[in-house]
């Protein structure tokens, strides 16, 4: 066996060391006779649950040698260890020196560095770190969620909500950026054979503090758990965050109106986050300072790594966990919700910047319907209400702006008044001879949608009568409408009472 020489060991590269090296040996034959049939296996007392066989040599000759790769299959009481714990393993050898079976051992001796410890030897490896299996995390994300849930837009981006709620909800809990006092990641980063320490994300958590890459793994953690895919970027002396939106390359102005704050990779859209800015700016400035990070080495693209997460676990495995209460305090739901409607409200400012310009510039019907389209999609009915009036200043009795006015009016609530735009849209279509288009079937629907929830099942039933005798088929799925029968609950005054009967196409009407 000569002088083995083992490095150290790392709880986190558990999985790793199953398929990876954890060290390489030379063995050489000092007998005056060939040897055959050498197996050899390596055993850990205490963190191995058998020996782990990692070589088989069919013969040596005398005075020949042969370096092989220690391979070691660790249990999970490798997790349990904290700081350094010297170990003493054994190598097994055997083989057969002519009829006769020769066993032989060697001791080695080595460190155990516990489940946060990590040389940058490898970017992949971070991955080890991000645990979006955590009940902790999980129950977190839950409650943020939740939290958030009738703030959230249905037209927008659902990747980019959760991580602006993620991102927001841990500035509200208090979660900030503090370097490393022992080794910072920019000087680990650049020495090799320097051990670093990532925290584990749930005691991030918990501490409520972490340098870069203790806030990259808990934010990749978090956005995990909820299917959201990540990765790790790392730059000269820093590691940030980015996550897939999923849209495609060319639609990158439903992300952001600006190319270049977003990553295309394989035609997906990725945004980067600088996550040391938790606490200290919202979600579009931390997104600001991820992209600038990125960007700022195109030209030397070499000094900057994309390491997607769910890639390097398939060779680094996230390290194990015992399921436990942490205790943790997920914040004021109140606070977590407005924190996150403030943000999407600026969020969706930025995405119609484009189209708002173009409105008040040209002054046109087209553009004002347009921006009142966008803003309904976000969920600004306020907003799309002013525009959709602008566009019916600009071009009165426009039909496109009168059915996006009446669908407005009516998910506000505003029953009378989306019931009074319809009226004036079906007037101006038929003087305009068309009485069986798609507009004149949708408004005539809509509008016994508001008669009914306004008390007057009759005339809800006269209208869509009127439709059944030009389309039946379409009629018959708004037969709800017909029956007197369930029209005691539907006097609501201005208030909708069905919402969700009113038709698809109620709303976006000439969005090109």
């Amino acid at each position: 066996f000569g002088q083995p020489d083992f490095p150290p060991a790392f709880a986190a590269m558990q999985s790793y060391y199953a398929k990876a090296p954890l060290a390489t040996i030379t063995v050489t034959n000092t007998d005056s006779r060939e040897i055959t049939d050498l197996s050899l296996s390596f055993s850990q007392a205490l963190y191995m649950d058998g020996p782990t066989p990692f070589a088989t040599i069919g013969s040596l000759k005398p005075g020949q040698s042969a370096t092989v790769e220690v391979l070691a299959s660790f249990n999970q009481a490798v997790f349990s260890t904290e700081g350094i714990t010297p170990l003493v393993g054994e190598i097994v050898a055997s083989y057969r020196r002519g009829p006769r079976t020769v066993e032989q051992r060697q001791s080695v001796s080595y460190d155990l560095y516990d489940r946060t410890a990590i040389v940058w030897d490898d970017d992949r490896k971070a991955a080890a770190f991000v645990t979006p299996a955590d009940s902790a995390l999980r129950n977190y994300a839950s409650y943020v969620r939740q939290a958030c849930k009738d703030a959230s837009l249905p037209g927008f981006s659902g990747e980019i909500q959760f991580a602006m709620q993620m991102f927001g909800s841990l500035s509200a809990l208090g979660i900030i950026y503090q370097a490393d006092p022992g080794t910072p990641y920019a000087a680990a980063r650049g020495g090799p054979g320097i051990v670093d320490s990532i925290s584990l994300p749930r005691d991030t958590l918990k501490r409520s503090t972490g340098d870069c890459d203790d806030l990259s793994v808990l934010f990749c953690s978090l956005l995990e758990s909820a299917g959201v895919e990540t990765a790790l970027i790392t730059v000269p002396g820093h590691i940030f965050v980015a996550f897939n939106t999923r849209a495609p390359g060319r639609s990158y102005a439903t992300v952001h109106p600006d190319r270049s704050m977003t990553i295309n990779l394989q035609d997906e859209l990725w945004i980067p986050v600088e996550v040391t800015l938790l606490g200290k700016g919202d979600f579009l400035s931390a997104w600001k300072a991820g992209a600038a990070a990125w960007f700022a080495l195109e030209a030397t693209p070499g000094l900057r790594a994309f390491v997607r997460t769910r890639e390097a676990q398939a060779v680094f495995r996230p390290v194990g966990l015992r399921e436990s209460d942490l205790g943790l305090q997920y914040g004021d739901k109140a606070a977590i919700a407005a924190r996150f409607r403030a943000e999407l409200s600026m969020m969706v400012e930025l995405l119609v910047t484009d189209l708002s310009a173009k409105a008040r510039e040209s002054g046109g019907a087209q553009a004002w319907n347009r921006l009142g389209i966008a803003y309904a999609k976000f969920n600004q009915l306020a907003k799309a209400r002013e525009a959709f009036g602008k566009a019916l200043s600009a071009q009165p009795g426009m039909p496109d702006a009168l059915i996006n006015l009446a669908g407005v009016l009516y998910l506000s609530g505003d029953v009378r008044g989306a019931a009074a735009e319809y009226e004036k849209l079906l007037a101006a279509l038929a003087a305009a001879g068309e009485t069986a288009s798609w507009r004149s079937m949708s408004a005539t629907i809509n509008l016994a949608q508001c008669r009914y929830d306004l008390g007057d099942p009759a005339g809800a039933g006269r209208l869509l009568a009127l439709v059944a005798a030009a389309d039946p088929a379409l009629a018959s799925r708004y037969a709800h409408l017909r029956g007197a029968e369930a029209a005691a609950g539907g006097a609501s005054g201005d208030r909708a009472s069905s919402a969700g009967q009113i038709t698809a196409g109620i709303l976006f009407s000439g969005s090109d």
